[in-house]
């Protein structure tokens, strides 16, 4: 088929392989002119909500995409979560990592079920200052590190996404609790 047996059509679409960005649609007029992609530049911004205060019972916050997705953007939140319990499980992760990603969840329903007086913390490495991170010994992510008063006493890097991984958060909580 020729370019010239398409109909009237002067738009044709083409999507490329999924990279993040790389998938677009653009316009080119079959005559060959120049090709304006149809894609903004910038990526659109969440709602931003503000307090209500109008008749109706429901008040809306204004919160951060962190806060939001559940985790932590600041040293301070960090050490204010260490001293909630004596035990805090926290997540070392990146919101690019996939297996933080595919293990979020997973984590989160564990210790609803198994540990539910055990906060589970989630903190993005690249959201949180630089000397925090190095500082608590993170290099890989996930990083599931136990820490008991306030020191970390035990850490599982999450090589593998099975039951592999769950079973050996289960033992280090465990050994924690006793």
């Amino acid at each position: 088929m020729l370019l010239a047996d398409l109909p009237q059509s002067r738009t044709l679409i083409c999507r490329l392989p999924f990279h993040p960005g790389a998938m677009c649609a653009f316009s080119q007029p079959l005559t060959g002119r120049r090709v304006q992609s149809q894609m903004p530049h910038t990526l659109p911004q969440p709602p931003q909500f503000k307090a209500s205060t109008g008749r109706s019972s429901t008040v809306v916050a204004q919160v951060s995409t962190e806060a939001a997705a559940g985790l932590m953007s600041s040293e301070d939140e960090f050490h204010e979560a260490l001293g909630q319990a004596p035990i805090v499980v926290v997540d070392w992760m990146a919101k690019w990592c996939r297996k933080c990603i595919y293990l979020k969840p997973k984590l989160q329903k564990l210790f609803q079920e198994e540990f539910p007086g055990v906060p589970l913390v989630f903190i993005d490495v690249n959201a949180v200052p630089g000397t925090l991170v190095t500082g608590n010994g993170i290099r890989k992510m996930p990083t599931i590190a136990v820490y008991k008063e306030g020191k970390k006493i035990s850490e599982h890097v999450a090589q593998e996404t099975g039951t592999g991984s769950f079973q050996k958060v289960r033992e280090i909580v465990q050994l924690a609790l006793l």
